[in-house]
């Protein structure tokens, strides 16, 4: 890995630094969309603010910025395999934790879908296949979405992907399924008796 390939990395977080739905609901409302709700600045939490429009807004700009990071760096800029690598993770991390905002972001399912579906379209169509299965059996998109991830690098080593691969998007997928522990935690858990 070269000093472009670390540049590109940095760059990459930097692109995921801009949270779409911090944004949106600060040019639109001028509020601060973590004061609301969950507190983070995904399209979930920016739909029950700003409605149907708002979430496709912010979840179409998540998964744009994760797609854009990886493809400059790897089919313009043709950074190397392990900084495509690098560039997948460091988008994600900018997305939960970016540093104009103190590192208090978004949960990165809409970031990450777009950044892998950059970094290889195959992975990201099993990961739709499994998806939808899930989603059909327990009708809850965001832990459908965790199950899925949990189980991508198991698919993964089956079918024979470089360690390298099979570890750091594992490493990508823990880091989004525990920013989203909250969510699972109120998926799961019925509500406590007054």
């Amino acid at each position: 890995m070269n000093a472009e390939d670390l540049i590109w990395i940095l760059v990459s977080y930097g692109i995921g630094c801009f949270n779409t739905g911090y944004y949106y609901i600060k040019w639109k409302y001028k509020s601060d969309i973590r004061d609301s709700g969950s507190r983070a600045t995904g399209a979930t939490n920016v739909g029950r603010t700003a409605g149907k429009k708002g979430f496709l807004i912010t979840a179409g700009g998540d998964i744009l910025k994760g797609a854009l990071a990886v493809a400059l760096g790897s089919y313009i800029l043709e950074i190397s395999d392990i900084a495509a690598l690098g560039s997948l993770m460091a988008v994600v991390l900018g997305h939960i934790f970016p540093i104009q905002l103190g590192f208090k972001g978004g949960k990165g399912i809409a970031t990450l879908a777009g950044a892998l579906f950059a970094y290889n379209p195959f992975l990201m169509l099993v990961v739709l296949l499994m998806f939808a299965v899930f989603f059909v059996i327990i009708r809850k998109k965001t832990p459908a979405a965790l199950i899925v991830l949990t189980l991508l690098p198991v698919f993964m080593a089956v079918y024979h992907y470089p360690p390298r691969e099979i570890g750091t998007i594992a490493l990508i997928n823990l880091i989004v399924i525990v920013a989203n522990r909250d969510n699972l935690r109120r998926a799961f858990m019925p509500p406590r008796q007054k």
